[in-house]
């Protein structure tokens, strides 16, 4: 008798237990009949869900920095081009937490078309911001960078404001070279989880 009483009791802690997934979907998406814009195949790479997180560490003074990923929002948004021309905008939008560099302020992240965009300000029915990878874009590649450990091919070297950042597909920003007034200061990714 005791075991059927207890199968129960059992049955519910295992269904309250079910861990909440912070991927949500706007309420952007809008059905309409305007011309799809999707993600570029060649920058989707970069869409990086919760749990992925990167460790940096300082090359001289070896202080450690982490960046993690806590929501994602995908979807699409309507968009004017001027002259009657509508599209609908595929979207990839990814909340980060950096710490402690940043104060543990939050950043956002949004892939669309071909670029990612770095804490993006929406005018009109656009979103604009510093670009930090930008397919067939006239940036500096580098055919191979070895960082810490670990040789990384196609780097793209995008400056943004006082930092460039080494950006490689599939694993996002390897370092940051930050140009500070006490001098230069190299940030090289040490270790990572990539969650697709």
């Amino acid at each position: 008798m005791k075991k059927l009483l207890l199968l129960p009791f059992l049955f519910l802690i295992f269904i309250s237990c079910d861990k909440k997934d912070n991927t949500t979907v706007d309420n952007n998406i809008h059905e309409n009949n305007y011309p799809k814009l999707y993600i570029d195949d060649s920058i989707r790479n970069l869409c990086f869900n919760t749990h992925s997180y990167w460790i940096y560490q300082d090359s001289a003074s070896h202080y450690m920095d982490c960046t993690y990923i806590v929501q994602t929002r995908f979807g699409f948004y309507d968009v004017y081009f001027g002259l009657g021309n509508y599209f609908s905008m595929e979207y990839y939008s990814m909340d980060f937490w950096g710490h402690p560099e940043n104060n543990n302020s939050k950043f956002i992240l949004r892939i669309e078309d071909t670029r990612t965009i770095l804490n993006p300000k929406f005018y009109g029915t656009g979103a604009i911001g510093p670009v930090l990878f930008w397919v067939n874009y006239s940036t500096t590649i580098i055919d191979s960078l070895k960082v810490s450990n670990t040789v990384f091919y196609k780097v793209q070297v995008s400056p943004v404001g006082d930092t460039d950042y080494y950006t490689v597909a599939n694993y996002g920003v390897i370092r940051k070279r930050i140009h500070a007034a006490s001098g230069v200061q190299i940030r090289n990714l040490i270790r990572w989880k990539i969650v697709k």
